[in-house]
């Protein structure tokens, strides 16, 4: 499978992978069902099925852009659940058919209160990862996966899937459904450390915390996922999130049929936390279009009534459209109206719009000079990237356009899977691709994780990995067999870091992120659109602050002497190079790159330049990008003109509204910066 670098990142705001069926639904069976008997129903209703494709229905009509791929037969039954989504809005250009086997069929038999679901798998059994296009499925903001225990083919690799994605810059979502042996084993331990928002109902929420009460399932999964969501019928919903926990009660409405209002529910919550709405307020808005999808039989019946949603939602006030419209507030009543000059009245005037931020997308009409850098001033060596979704012949493609003589890729993979990714890339060119491995906390709580980890980097170094990285959730989500959250500088650490150095290898270390992300999302945050875009990306509130975080790294730095470390990221603190410059006095050993921070190190470029000029021995080449000509352009540009004002380097959701300006270096520091600095990491 192939992630590529395209224009058209982002072309959704949620991509799904899951299954499909029609549901076949009889109301008005007695609870018992006599053999042999000929029973007859009291009405019947045929509707789009399963929990993947009502979600998409659904999310689709509330507006949402909207990429499913999904499997089915080649059969009447398939060809209208298709038939359906697509009426919706859906994305199903990649979806596959199975020639011999027949699309899923859920039967309904309704009972008042009570249902009996009977269903035949089908087609949704039999997907697997070689059906998906991940490429297609990474073009989007969020991934969400139902149902995990039908999608038996497709299990074992959705850890891969969910770090593939990850790695490329999307949020995850999961709803497991129920379990049907009811076993709640095998991936799901592990997705659970993956997903940035769970979304049970409340059996199942106990069920996948093997607790007996929803606290106690609430306080075992809030530990391992960021938001959870749990669907509690006519009590409404409980929401953890942002360290804090929300009751929101149910819209109250004469329910016709309760099917599907699970699937309604997220369609809402998903909407809205993609939105970077509060989790209380995301809540409120799963309550609401699970309660609209009560009102017709089936899961998507009701919002197949373009009518009935715009007044229901509209009713009751439903979040994002009130987003959407409101705008800014107007000016109270109570404001005098002033007779004032022209003068006075040009200066103090305040804009009152209802253009939505996330549209307004301002064309810069300054004219200064442009120098496009098709290639840099020596070969260079991108020290910081993730290719693990990539074809190497597609990479080496864009190298060669661009002038890059070698990535190091920092594989998102643990275990042998590592292993068969530094194979992987040393088989398509050993002198153009290296790998840095990644930190397995799988296990942390035996006693004897770390004499395992430091034998499993012996393999890895003995393999060829060129380094090893320790990710901000070190510090942020890893917690010990106590429940404790693992400091960053706990001794008990300390072996692996000495054996890094005796392997001579670097230690990479991502700790934290940008100060934004530690900061209330509101409209104070200059990075707010970002953190809309990606809601999981902001730690406030966090256990340990920022600064105690860099602290805890800095001490580790400065215990091991002999090691090598290098600070991702400009040490997560490219809008202060003060502190990075008491990092690089203080820590001979210490390095940093600059991967994802042009965008910093570019609005304030007198300040970066000194920084450059002084640390030019110390200082590594790298992007954090997928790798493609324009961005590598983009990173010359910056480090090698004097341009001025000009887009930087970013993912879809850019980092905040600035532009950069260019630095012009010293070929000198150039050629450091480049290449020879990573030539010493790499021990070429």
């Amino acid at each position: 499978m192939n992630v590529q670098p395209s224009s058209t990142s982002g072309q959704f705001d949620i991509t799904i992978a899951g299954e499909i069926n029609l549901d076949l639904i009889l109301y008005g069976l007695p609870e018992q069902l006599p053999f042999e008997r000929e029973l007859l129903a009291t009405g019947f209703e045929a509707t789009l099925g399963s929990s993947s494709a009502i979600l998409a229905h659904n999310l689709a009509v509330l507006g949402a852009r909207m990429g499913l791929i999904t499997r089915t037969g080649n059969d009447p039954l398939g060809r209208i659940a298709l038939e359906r989504l697509r009426d919706a809005g859906v994305d199903t250009s990649k979806s596959t058919q199975d020639p011999e086997r027949t699309t899923g069929l859920t039967v309904l038999l309704h009972h008042g209160d009570t249902r009996r679901i009977l269903t035949w798998p089908g087609t949704m059994s039999e997907m697997s990862i070689r059906h998906l296009d991940e490429a297609y499925l990474a073009r989007s903001r969020h991934f969400h996966l139902s149902s995990l225990f039908l999608q038996r083919a497709l299990a074992p690799d959705l850890p891969t899937l969910f770090r593939t994605l990850k790695s490329a810059g999307l949020t995850l979502s999961l709803d497991t459904n129920d379990d049907p042996e009811d076993r709640w084993c095998g991936v799901l331990d592990e997705l659970l450390d993956l997903v940035d928002v769970l979304l049970p109902n409340e059996a199942e929420a106990c069920r996948i915390a093997k607790r007996t009460t929803l606290s106690e399932a609430l306080e075992a999964l809030g530990a391992r996922v960021p938001c959870v969501a749990v669907k509690c019928g006519k009590r409404g919903c409980v929401v953890q999130g942002a360290g804090k926990r929300f009751e929101v009660p149910a819209v109250r409405v004469a329910a016709v049929d309760t099917i599907g209002a699970g699937d309604s529910f997220n369609a809402g919550f998903l909407l809205a936390w993609t939105r970077g709405l509060p989790p209380e307020e995301c809540g409120r808005a799963g309550n609401i279009t699970g309660a609209l999808s009560t009102l017709r039989p089936g899961g998507t019946e009701a919002f197949r009534d373009r009518k009935l949603v715009a007044s229901f939602l509209a009713e009751h006030r439903f979040p994002i459209a009130a987003t959407l419209a409101s705008g800014a507030a107007s000016r109270p009543d109570s404001e005098p109206v002033r007779d004032a000059d022209p003068f006075v009245a040009l200066v103090t005037a305040h804009a009152e719009v209802n253009l939505p931020l996330g549209r307004f997308q301002p064309i810069s009409t300054l004219m200064t000079p442009e120098h496009v850098v098709e290639k840099p001033c020596v070969p260079a060596i991108d020290y910081h990237n993730h290719l693990d979704a990539l074809e190497p012949q597609e990479v080496l493609r864009v190298m060669d356009a661009c002038g890059v003589e070698q990535i190091v890729n920092i594989t998102m993979k643990t275990g042998d899977d590592a292993l068969r990714m530094i194979d992987k890339f040393r088989a398509a060119d050993p002198k153009r691709f290296a790998t840095i491995a990644w930190m397995d906390w799988c296990g942390l709580e035996r006693p004897d994780f770390v004499a395992k980890t430091c034998a499993w980097l012996e393999r890895a170094v003995e393999r060829g990995a060129k380094g090893i990285k320790f990710w901000k959730d070190l510090g942020l989500r890893v917690r010990d067999a106590t429940g404790r959250l693992l400091r960053i500088d706990d001794e008990r650490l300390a072996p692996i870091f000495d054996k890094a150095a005796a392997l001579r290898i670097p230690v990479m270390f991502h700790t934290a992120d940008p100060d934004a992300f530690f900061l209330p999302v509101d409209e104070h945050n200059e990075r707010y659109e970002e953190l809309a875009a990606h809601p999981n990306w902001s730690f406030y509130p966090s256990e340990y602050p920022k600064a105690e975080l860099l602290d805890q790294r800095d001490r580790v730095i400065a215990r091991h002497p002999a090691t090598t470390f290098v600070a991702a990221h400009v040490a997560e603190s490219s809008e202060n190079l003060n502190r990075v410059m008491r990092l690089l006095d203080s820590c001979p050993n210490a390095f940093v790159d600059i991967s994802a921070r042009a965008s910093e190190l570019g609005r304030q470029p007198y300040r970066a330049r000194e920084f450059f000029l002084r640390y030019s021995d110390r200082i590594v080449f790298g992007t954090d990008l997928l790798p493609e000509e324009k961005m590598y352009r983009l990173y010359f540009r910056f480090l090698e003109t004097d341009d001025e004002y000009f887009e930087y380097p970013s993912h879809a959701s850019r980092q905040g509204r600035w532009n950069i300006y260019g630095l012009k270096l010293p070929d000198d520091v150039l050629r450091r910066v480049y290449r020879e600095n990573a030539v010493r990491l790499l021990n070429l």
